[in-house]
């Protein structure tokens, strides 16, 4: 439920670049001060933002909201990893909501209730049951005071940034900039170097001594990473969904409660034979996901009563699993899901992992067995280190070709050369294409930067030579070709509202810089820099 609760609201809102951040980053961890009290750091002061010290305290609420929408989005990573993130996002959203202060904005508490009560999962039949809103606050191991202090504190960084946004304004020209960018294209002459054709030569250059030589001087390129073995067990939204019984009162109840979310072309509500399916599906979903909030917060219970892993499955039902060894840190198709390998990688042996929640389910899982990362014989690997080398020199060699012509059909052409005969000279095979600025070109697909340096070449001028992940390339733009204005009219409305919002987020992140130089933030917490 929690999951969805904060993926549906900023779904709907879409809010800052900050919470969007939060909410991709998986990890928890609820931080406790020490009860020593230094003037600076831990107990005292985090740091200074806009000139004013911030109480330790304050800051850690910051990170603990942090860390807990962590948790209920995403699941766990390493806390090396993610701390340094996290003192981040806690200094951005400390210097946002002063900012927002020094704006004079504010959320009254009628703002602050209409959002409380919008949260789908807080709501039967789409109306607002306060009954789901504390139990919510009490699985969270949360005061209603907390969570409405830090909800407010989100709903005010968004009518920050809509302020900010608010500024942007587009004009007809942009519009048309924008229709032109979309549709101009260019016609030109493509030369290839493909790494494929110098493969053979390549080999022929490298040794024993090479081979032996990139083992011992990179030994992290043929590291075996850490392995881990573990097993599962949980309950599927699949098995539940086959589950759930509905009758035809069910269905008609659901239809009647949400008819403005089976609507027809017209915009009006389907009759309800039509919507039949779909109302079915919503209702099914509906339960199924209640389902597993509950499964969820039986799990959680037994984690914290300390059950043992085995009596856990057996008592709940759940269906057991294993996997592994694998590299919990290289999510394979096919393979587990990436949050349950999250939730492991840094497990001991023998100890479980808190509640996993993920788009199929609900887990615990326990680790069975490590397997430290080595660093495997030469004789295993040296085929893959031959490989390696062989790959290295022959991109090397296509490269140096790509110098060697186009040095060859510059001095040509300097000399009165035209480019086809130059071409046909020096045994250059060349390729048509015809591309706008974010089309593939063939046969090279698309690279931004290529396209973009294509596209500012002065006709008939040759490219620098261009590394793409096909080979190397040199361009020569022969003909521009402007866009079909007759579209211009019937896309113009698309194109100003696209224009405008990516007008608003690079004014958002400009104004963000702005006011990250006027914070001149000084923090005292580890993992982030004492001065920016």
């Amino acid at each position: 439920m929690f999951r969805r609760l904060f993926l549906s609201q900023a779904a709907r809102r879409r809010t800052s670049w900050l919470i969007a951040a939060v909410l991709i980053l998986p990890f928890i961890f609820f931080f406790h001060a020490s009860i020593r009290t230094p003037a600076k750091g831990e107990g005292g002061t985090a740091g200074t933002l806009f000139g004013k010290s911030v109480p330790w305290e304050v800051f850690q609420r910051e990170q603990r909201w942090i860390r807990f929408k962590l948790q209920t989005v995403a699941g766990q990573m390493p806390f090396d990893v993610l701390e340094p993130m996290v003192n981040q996002a806690a200094w951005e959203r400390l210097m946002l909501l002063e900012e927002a202060k020094r704006r004079g904005l504010r959320v009254d508490d009628l703002e602050l209730a209409s959002a409380i009560q919008g949260f789908p999962d807080f709501q039967k039949d789409g109306r607002f049951v306060a009954e789901r809103y504390h139990l919510f606050l009490r699985a969270s191991g949360l005061t209603p005071q907390l969570f409405e202090e830090w909800l407010r504190g989100d709903l005010l960084m968004e009518k920050l940034r809509d302020a900010v946004r608010s500024e942007v304004t587009v004009t007809d020209e942009d519009v048309r900039a924008a229709f032109v960018r979309a549709h101009e294209q260019l016609a030109a002459s493509v030369i290839v170097m493909e790494p494929g054709s110098f493969i053979d030569g390549a080999a022929k250059t490298v040794t024993e001594d090479d081979v032996r030589a990139r083992y011992e001087a990179r030994p992290d390129e043929v590291r075996r990473p850490e392995q881990v073995a573990f097993e599962y067990a949980g309950i599927s939204r699949e098995s539940l969904a086959g589950a759930v019984s509905l009758t035809d009162e069910d269905l008609q109840g659901h239809y009647e409660a949400r008819q403005d979310e089976f609507l027809a072309a017209d915009g009006t509500p389907k009759p309800f034979e039509e919507a039949r399916e779909p109302v079915r599906q919503s209702l099914t979903s509906e339960r199924v996901r209640k389902q597993l909030t509950e499964r969820g917060l039986d799990l959680e219970e037994d984690l914290e009563a300390k059950r043992p892993f085995d009596e856990i499955a057996t008592a709940r039902g759940l269906t057991k699993q294993t996997a592994g060894p694998l590299n919990p840190r290289s999510p394979a198709p096919g393979g587990p899901d990436p949050a349950l390998l999250q939730a492991v990688a840094e497990l001991d042996e023998g100890n479980m992992s808190e509640v996993v929640r993920t788009t199929a389910g609900v887990y615990i899982a326990r680790v069975t067995r490590r397997i430290p990362a080595t660093v495997p014989p030469l004789e295993e690997v040296r085929d893959a280190i031959r490989e390696r080398l062989i790959r290295e020199r022959a991109r090397g060699s296509a490269r140096q070709a790509a110098e060697v012509v186009l040095a060859k059909l510059q001095a040509r052409i300097a000399y009165g050369v035209r480019f086809e005969e130059a071409v046909l000279a020096d045994g250059v095979s060349v390729t048509r294409a015809r591309f706008g600025r974010t089309q593939p070109i063939d046969p090279l697909g698309y690279e931004r930067a290529v396209n973009e340096t294509a596209f500012a070449a002065p006709l008939g001028q040759l490219t620098p030579v261009l590394e793409t992940a096909r080979g190397f390339a040199v361009l020569r733009p022969e003909e521009y070709l402007p866009p079909d204005e007759a579209a211009f009219a019937q896309e113009e409305p698309a194109l100003r509202s696209e224009t405008l919002t990516r007008r608003q987020e690079e004014r958002f992140g400009e104004w963000l810089q702005e006011v990250r130089g006027r914070a001149k933030l000084t923090s005292f917490v580890d993992g982030i820099a004492d001065e920016r």
